[in-house]
């Protein structure tokens, strides 16, 4: 009978396992508007019923495309130098992430616009950049039946050197944000009355081949008493 319970337990055991580890996962695709401007949005908050919440992980990418012209407005030869800066950010629910899309330095030669053959030169940057971190602590503003809001912000500055270069550009940034909740499940039992859930059916059968063993051994050294 030892043996019988035993055997039970090992199965209740095996049955409730290690817990279980779960993913939540939303995504946002933000629109393309010119810089400097935000787009707010927002993410639901975790469900505190599907668990424990243990971490939440934001990260997202941005791209930014730049077109235009450069024009040289004085009657001499230059060299210009275009200084590009563009930056998206993502805050909110503690999270402040930031991701360069484009920076450092353009050159352009350029005659005088008096000269004969003078044209404008047509200026294409693109640029990219991502940025994510994740949150273990002061996570309240996550858990709950309501949303979290973010706000996309767009960055885009341009200056050329010398001045007498005339600059028209206008630039678009665009993205996508991710949000994961990594929670531990909570356990699932079965409703009072209701159908009972696959490990308990284990143990069950389990049991009744225990107790038929038993019964079979009983029966069986009963037969070997008489026999004596």
């Amino acid at each position: 009978m030892k043996k019988q319970i035993l055997a039970l337990a090992a199965v209740a055991a095996l049955a409730a396992g290690p817990a279980l580890a779960a993913t939540v996962i939303q995504n946002h695709t933000i629109a393309a508007g010119d810089a400097p401007t935000s787009t707010a949005f927002s993410f639901a908050q975790f469900d505190s019923s599907l668990g424990t919440l243990n971490s939440v992980t934001l990260s997202f990418n941005a791209w930014v495309n730049s077109n235009g012209s450069l024009s040289n407005t004085s009657n001499g030869e230059h060299t210009f130098v275009l200084s590009q800066n563009a930056l998206a950010s993502l805050t909110g629910g503690g999270f402040d992430l930031d991701a360069a899309l484009l920076s450092g330095t353009s050159n352009y030669k350029l005659i005088g616009n008096k000269k004969p053959g003078y044209t404008p030169a047509a200026i294409g940057l693109n640029g990219a950049g991502s940025d994510s971190d994740t949150l273990s602590s002061g996570m309240d503003a996550f858990i709950g039946a309501g949303e979290v809001d973010f706000l996309f912000s767009r960055v885009a500055n341009f200056s050329v050197n010398p001045g007498s270069g005339a600059l028209n550009l206008t630039s678009s940034l665009w993205g996508d944000a991710t949000l994961t909740y990594d929670y531990t499940a909570a356990p699932i039992s079965s409703p009072v009355g209701g159908v009972p859930e696959p490990a308990t059916w284990a143990m069950l059968i389990l049991g009744f081949f225990s107790l038929g063993s038993v019964l079979r051994r009983r029966r069986h050294d009963g037969a070997a008493l008489a026999a004596a």
